[in-house]
């Protein structure tokens, strides 16, 4: 067959129709039917993200993606690399260049987005000329865009930086790294070199430490490039443990089971592997599975011996997924763990558990011994300690037990012992009858919500405090004394 004839240039005496790039949706299916192996999400949205629709950039990409990168195993180049149609579509406009200034357009290639001065320090330790990239400015190939030096075209960027060899770029990386600073010039530091080096690795992991809190997304591609340079499995585990935690703060949950997957792989240590699966907890109970998430977070917290604090919260979180999956038995269990385990030293944690504990024997109808639990003096009286046990109160309906927790806060009653610790400052006082006015019905709904009606094993006798459907609202006195109560405080 013989080859297709050149295409004809455009001619004057027809208009000229621009196609615009492919809506988000169309844009995924072909990216979809193009890839050579299935793509996980994320996968996806990094090619979506630099294809900006272009139908040939969206069949090219995926093509020369190996199975572990479309599985999200592997990390993506950066820049991607280019396939072979979407290269030789580029390459004739970085021909008609000068051979100086297609050497130096490899610096803004590997660089990305940075400010032009720190590019243009890079260009001079490299030996470039100052003008080195005026021509490429002049054929449109790069443009200023708020004092920065980027590709007019991002399929560009990709062509300009494959088409050099690997030790020219490595060396760029190299000085950029020098020349950069935070995150982005650890990210550059990983790409200068190719073998495991835990020197590097560190100094990787540090940049990819002051960029999480900030940016969880940038922090946890930090802590993959730093696994790739480690040399040990267990620290290699670890560097994969940070980086699910930093891409379960950024929302990106196919992401995390991937990433966990890995480092439970490779783990060893003990120690490490309980904090693994602690997270994988937290992502079954996020994900509708709350009794496996309640057994291992348990089962971690057991195993975590003269680390009492550590082990209390995760019994804590415990409680919670019991809560959800309605099973009061092992919601009541590990409450007393945890209340066990911090009552003796006081604090805030003492005073969540005790709280946690009263909640759960709520629920469960045990209303008498929730109460008494309740109306415990509290180490120091902290105000926020006080308003926490009343609001569980009022939602017991004991709203005269709740008033007087509310009037320490307010200053009515001194504190124990005559002393003045924990006394509510002002701000304190002004603010209570505002926030918990409405007392009788503010149950902390983060995660207890509608959860008492339906416990399996809950005693029938006597009232639990808890609504069910149908039951009316019991009015009484001290509801309408506490509203009169409240305004008073106004």
């Amino acid at each position: 067959m013989p080859p297709d004839p050149p295409c004809a240039p455009p001619s004057p005496a027809y208009p000229e129709l621009r196609l615009g790039p492919l809506d988000p949706a169309d844009a995924r299916t072909l990216l979809q039917r193009s890839a050579p192996h299935p793509l996980r999400r994320f996968v996806a949205d990094r090619l979506l993200a630099v294809a900006e629709g272009n139908p040939l950039a969206l069949t090219e990409l995926p093509a020369v993606l190996t199975p572990s990168q479309c599985s999200g195993h592997l990390p993506l180049d950066d820049p991607l690399a280019p396939g072979e149609r979407l290269r030789d579509t580029h390459l004739p406009t970085l021909a008609r260049l000068p051979d100086p200034t297609r050497a130096a357009l490899l610096v803004p290639a590997a660089a990305g987005d940075v400010p032009s001065g720190d590019l243009q320090r890079a260009l001079e330790l490299l030996g470039h000329a100052p003008d080195a990239l005026l021509p490429a400015e002049e054929e449109g190939v790069v443009e200023l865009r708020r004092g920065r030096l980027v590709f007019a075209d991002r399929r560009l960027r990709l062509v300009a930086y494959h088409d050099a060899a690997t030790s020219r770029r490595r060396a760029v990386h190299h000085v950029l790294a020098q020349v950069l600073r935070g995150p982005v010039a650890g990210r550059h530091l990983a790409a200068a070199h190719a073998c495991p080096s835990p020197d590097v690795a560190r100094a990787v992991e540090a940049a990819a430490r002051a960029a999480e809190e900030t940016d969880p997304d940038a922090g946890a591609e930090l802590y993959e490039r730093a696994a790739g340079l480690a040399d040990d499995h267990d620290e290699i585990a670890r560097l994969l443990y940070l980086a699910a935690v930093c891409r379960q703060r950024a929302g990106a949950a196919e992401h995390v089971q991937m990433l966990l997957g890995k480092a439970m792989a490779l783990a060893r240590a003990p120690g490490l592997r309980r904090e693994l699966a602690v997270l994988q907890a937290r992502r079954r109970g996020a994900g509708g599975h709350p009794r496996t998430a309640h057994r291992v977070l348990r089962d971690a917290a057991g195993r975590l011996t003269g680390e009492s604090d550590r082990a209390a919260r995760l019994l804590l979180e415990a409680v919670d997924s019991a809560v959800h999956a309605a099973d009061s038995r092992a919601a009541l269990g590990s409450a007393w763990q945890a209340y066990r385990l911090t009552r003796l030293c006081g604090g805030d944690l003492a005073e969540a558990a005790a709280v946690r504990l009263a909640q759960v024997l709520a629920l469960r109808g045990e209303r008498r011994q929730a109460r008494e639990l309740l109306l415990g003096q509290t180490a120091g009286e902290a105000a926020r300690a006080l308003v926490g046990r009343a609001e569980v109160l009022g939602w017991l309906e004991e709203y005269e037990a709740a008033c007087v927790l509310l009037d320490r806060v307010l200053g009515d009653q001194p504190p124990p012992h005559g002393g003045t610790e924990g006394g509510a400052n002002p701000t304190q006082r002004a603010a209570a009858p505002r926030l918990f006015g409405e007392i009788p019905g503010s149950l902390p709904r983060r995660s207890w919500a509608g959860a008492g009606a339906a416990w399996p094993g809950r005693p029938v006798r006597g009232s639990s405090g808890v609504r069910r459907p149908g039951r009316p609202r019991r009015r009484t006195g001290a509801r309408a004394g506490l509203r009169g109560w409240t305004a008073r405080r106004r």
